[in-house]
């Protein structure tokens, strides 16, 4: 899907709060002009609705992805690959192998 079609995503959007669209749009907007060739994943389950970005069609490709918890209402935005990211400063959260 490219950064134009937002149908299918304003709809799995649509139960969270105008505050919390704002915010994750934005961050999507962010994504998209940075990785203009990219393709964007929707992921809708039973516990967040999540979305990403993979240089591929294929899910173990994605990158970066934002997920937005059905009840807790966090947004949370991370990295496949973040503990591979130069981070001098230290702002990227978590201690495993791969993800921040």
């Amino acid at each position: 899907m490219s950064k134009e079609h937002t149908k299918d995503l304003l709809k799995f959007l649509k139960p969270f709060s105008s505050g919390i669209n704002e915010i994750v749009l934005w961050l999507r907007d962010f994504v998209w002009d940075l990785y203009p060739q990219t393709n964007e994943l929707i992921y809708d389950n039973y516990n967040a609705v999540a979305f990403g970005w993979s240089p591929t069609d294929k899910v173990g490709h994605t990158f970066c992805s934002i997920a937005i918890g059905r009840t807790s209402k966090n947004i949370h935005f991370g990295f496949y690959w973040g503990s591979e990211l130069d981070d001098p400063e230290k702002i990227l959260l978590g201690q495993g192998n791969q993800y921040r």
